[in-house]
């Protein structure tokens, strides 16, 4: 680790060079591609009483009707033959792709890679209100288009979805009608025959008769019920006709699509190129570390030493002390009353006599001086010639 620290920063000036222009070209470059003009539409979702136990098995129970819509479109918009129509539906798109032939599918190809991921939906955990987003990074008028058609293909969408629920809700509805109906006949033919059996019922007194009144109350709720699946009935045909012709019953453009004013920066997007950026430096420069790292030869602790010495099977601890002349001994010297029966003078005279002698140092006046010797405060002369004594 020491050793690919050193790398890294021993050459930090160099590595500044990158990381100050790599990083910024990469901001600039993000502002620029994130900078674009956003429209903003919304759409109010209804939830119709009469249809109320017909809900798809495809929305989420615990989630709002809204939230329900905004996860459909939010899918839709992955299909690139929805964002095709949405596309063709865009008058500026339409003329500049050619998107009304139908043979043009480079054309729609374009179109189509231009608007993907510029289109956003979200609830915002509202109950009945969707939110959407389009935008261009080229023209104003683009988003806004791009923003009505995205709402005009999505409600055409779904209300031919609805028709499958709506079909369903039909046959449901007419069987409880004509249920109803066969109720309220029976009951009407009830009340009609028990008048005729006690005509007292419809004097003063005999009005409060216990079966003539339930007769008659059962009656006046059926006929209520016939009422109410009538209008079911009737709701019913009504939305499918509106179906038909592409208008949903619970989807309705609230907010027409604005036109931007100015074009919008996405910080938070240009944010992502300047930190990839950065990552990637970082990268590169630990990878050039890295490899300045591997060769490298250098020693820099007692780790690299240690291996050193094992790679040449060397144990350093089976060299021996040389003895040292010390004028009050200590471990590993000889004193110096003992140095004429040493044989270390003897060992040591053919090394120093190989050993380089000190070159003289050259004055400015030109002369040149003989190299000091160190003096040490002593009896004689004799002793500055030995090594200085051991602590």
């Amino acid at each position: 680790m020491t050793r690919f620290l050193v790398k890294f920063v021993k050459y930090w000036y160099l590595y500044l060079i990158p990381l100050l222009l790599i990083p910024t070209a990469a901001t600039v470059y993000g502002l620029r591609k994130e900078t674009v003009y956003e429209s903003n539409a919304t759409i109010y979702v209804q939830t119709n009483t009469f249809l109320k136990d017909f809900q798809s098995q495809d929305e989420n129970v615990y989630a709002t009707k809204a939230q329900n819509v905004a996860d459909a479109m939010s899918q839709l918009l992955q299909s690139p033959s929805f964002l095709a129509s949405v596309a063709q539906d865009s008058p500026s798109l339409n003329s500049q792709y050619g998107l009304d032939h139908p043979g043009n599918t480079a054309g729609q190809d374009v179109a189509v890679a231009r608007i993907s991921g510029n289109i956003t939906v979200s609830a915002n955990n509202t109950r009945n209100i969707v939110f959407v987003t389009a935008a261009d990074r080229s023209t104003r008028q683009v988003a806004q288009e791009l923003a009505g058609a995205v709402i005009t293909e999505f409600v055409a969408f779904y209300a031919n979805k609805e028709l499958d629920t709506l079909k369903a809700a039909q046959d449901f509805y007419g069987k409880q009608l004509a249920d109803i109906n066969d109720k309220v006949t029976a009951d009407s033919k009830a009340v009609s025959d028990y008048q005729k059996q006690h005509p007292e019922v419809l004097t003063l007194a005999g009005a409060n008769d216990p079966t003539w009144v339930e007769l008659k109350n059962q009656l006046v709720a059926d006929q209520a019920t016939q009422t109410s699946i009538q209008s079911n009935v009737q709701s019913v045909a009504q939305a499918m006709a509106a179906a038909n012709s592409g208008t949903s019953y619970d989807l309705k453009p609230l907010d027409s699509p604005s036109l931007p004013k100015s074009p919008t920066v996405k910080v938070s997007k240009a944010l992502v190129y300047l930190i990839g950026a950065l990552v990637g430096v970082l990268a590169l420069l630990a990878i050039i570390a890295g490899v300045q790292t591997k060769l490298d030869r250098k020693v820099y602790n007692r780790g690299d030493v240690e291996g050193i010495l094992d790679r040449l099977e060397w144990d350093p601890t089976a060299i021996e002390v040389m003895p040292v002349i010390s004028m009050r001994g200590g471990r590993g010297s000889i004193k110096w009353e003992d140095r004429e029966n040493s044989p270390v003078p003897a060992l040591m005279t053919p090394v120093l006599a190989s050993l380089p002698r000190p070159t003289g140092r050259r004055l400015r006046s030109g002369t040149t001086q003989a190299p000091r010797r160190e003096s040490r405060s002593g009896p004689t002369s004799e002793q500055g010639s030995y090594v200085d004594d051991e602590p």
